[in-house]
């Protein structure tokens, strides 16, 4: 199940930059930027049930200051 969900969130995050680089319009950073928290924290989450608890914390307290980022930005 995470497996999936980090293959559906590169495949959305990873377009939605590429068009905002492309067309040089960054009305979508706050969004791409909440799925971008989305995926660590799913990162996060795998390597909590991997057992590599330091990582998993560390990508949990990254996950939540790009939410604090977007939030800011929206």
């Amino acid at each position: 199940m995470i497996k999936i969900l980090r293959i559906v969130l590169s495949v959305v995050i990873i377009p939605l930059a590429l068009y905002m680089l492309i067309t040089k319009s960054f009305e979508w950073m706050p969004l791409n930027l909440f799925l971008l928290s989305l995926f660590v924290m799913v990162i996060g989450t795998d390597e909590f049930m991997k057992g590599r608890k330091q990582y998993g914390v560390l990508n949990f307290a990254a996950s939540f200051f790009i939410v604090f980022v977007a939030f800011y930005t929206w």
